[in-house]
């Protein structure tokens, strides 16, 4: 299988080519080529959207976090997101009284705005374009899991071949307190280490050039916070997995 070091640039490598593939199909991604920071709404089609169509839906989705990126993008132009200076805009100078307050009254000024451009081309309801925002494409989520997947791996395998001696000790009181330690303290850090990679590709997913991607409303709908618990217990299993494979490969 090879040594610990070719283990790790394995797993990065299929992390970075599922990275990759995640960007080139990027379900559930903010519509790019409708982005800009003057709070526009551009290039949509005027139609009464059913949110009971699969289709529709999927457009009234994408219609409300597009919205929600332009309202984000045109805060950050014009206000700077802190109470002191930390950059200048591309366009020129921000106003010198920004502060963060001033970000987020123009945030929500732009994105009432384009909400209501939503209202009168899909005729769709203020609730309605709530709950679309909040949605997330399952697809996408699962694809991040999945690519995240042989980085922990190659992580749990990396553990078992460093302590071997410990972990597979003759004693099975000792044994199982090495492994019960060391997997929870490996599903620990691998929740940890999701929860970064997990915002690393919602930043990719929302495709905003600042890297302003955090307190979204689909940000509080990701699954993984809701199950946190069930992450951790399946990085367990997963621990204890790979020490029992690695155990009976002993030469």
């Amino acid at each position: 299988m090879g040594g610990p070091l070719t283990r790790l640039v394995l797993a990065a490598a299929l992390a970075a080519i599922g990275a990759a593939l995640i960007r080139l199909v990027c379900p559930g991604c903010v519509d790019r080529p409708r982005a800009n920071s003057g709070c526009e709404w551009t290039a949509d089609t005027e139609f009464p959207v059913d949110v009971t169509n699969r289709a529709h839906w999927r457009h009234l989705v994408g219609d409300a976090q597009l919205a929600e990126e332009l309202a984000v993008r045109y805060a950050d132009v014009h206000f700077y997101r802190w109470a002191f200076p930390v950059r200048t805009a591309a366009s020129g100078p921000m106003q010198a009284s920004g502060t963060h307050a001033d970000n987020v009254r123009a945030q929500s000024t732009c994105l009432a705005r384009l909400d209501e451009a939503i209202q009168e081309t899909h005729a769709v309801s203020p609730g309605q374009i709530a709950t679309a925002r909040a949605a997330r494409n399952g697809f996408f989520d699962t694809m991040v899991l999945l690519v995240f997947s042989p980085l922990y791996l190659a992580a749990a395998s990396t553990v078992c071949t460093k302590f071997r001696n410990l972990l597979f000790a003759h004693a099975r009181t000792i044994r199982f307190i090495a492994l019960a330690l060391s997997s929870v303290s490996i599903g620990a850090l691998g929740v940890i280490c999701f929860s970064l990679w997990q915002g690393i590709m919602e930043g990719m997913r929302v495709g905003n050039p600042e890297g302003h991607f955090g307190f979204r409303a689909a940000a509080h709908n990701y699954w993984s916070y809701q199950y946190v618990g069930a992450l951790f217990a399946a990085g367990n299993v997963m621990f204890w997995i790979v020490a029992l494979s690695s155990h009976r490969s002993r030469p």
